[in-house]
């Protein structure tokens, strides 16, 4: 019942995203015939890519695993390199993007359900743009506790990934905490 609610879930936010026009700002060229879009993120033409991610990203440990996820999303090909820790797919532009709209939804969903944990009891609000590289928290602190803390890390680390998907693993992303009742900036922060 849980993941069906979750699926339910994920879809009404991938909807969202699509109608809200989310989509027109990642397109990976169509014109673009076998060129290099950066390190992780390759255009093989004939509507396919080559993607390389971490191989935590993708919980992945060993070629077997990595061939399982191959079959059951339906990819091209996939391999797993044991010396980098990476895992790399060949795949169509459609099971990309499908890819990263499930990333980008398990992240939003995730950041929306912040501020009803009772960990970040006075965080009020999340907003951020639409490749997570500036984050907003808004929080009724006056200053920011050791707990509210970590949560430059979990939006370093989710911006990274999400943007590490899409080709641009060097990524630098920007958080800030503002008190929201006063608009006063408490403290923002930078990934390296």
């Amino acid at each position: 019942m849980k993941t069906r609610l979750f699926r339910i879930l994920v879809l009404c936010c991938i909807s969202t995203f699509l109608l809200l026009g989310g989509c027109n700002k990642f397109k990976v060229s169509k014109e673009t015939k076998a060129s290099t879009v950066n390190e992780s993120l390759e255009d093989l033409g004939n509507d396919r890519l080559q993607l390389t991610v971490p191989s935590s990203y993708e919980a992945i440990r060993t070629p077997e695993q990595c061939e399982e996820v191959v079959k059951s999303r339906g990819y091209e090909s996939g391999s797993y390199d044991a010396e980098k820790h990476t895992v790399t797919y060949v795949m169509t532009k459609d099971q990309f993007h499908s890819l990263t709209f499930e990333l980008y939804s398990y992240i939003a969903y995730n950041t929306k359900m912040l501020n009803k944990s009772d960990s970040y009891a006075n965080v009020r609000d999340v907003k951020y743009n639409e490749d997570y590289t500036d984050v907003t928290i808004y929080t009724k602190s006056q200053r920011i506790g050791t707990i509210e803390r970590h949560l430059f890390q979990y939006f370093f680390d989710y911006g990274k990934m999400y943007n590490t998907y899409w080709g641009k693993p060097d990524t630098r992303i920007h958080v800030r905490f503002v008190n929201s009742e006063s608009g006063e900036v408490l403290e923002e922060e930078y990934s390296h």
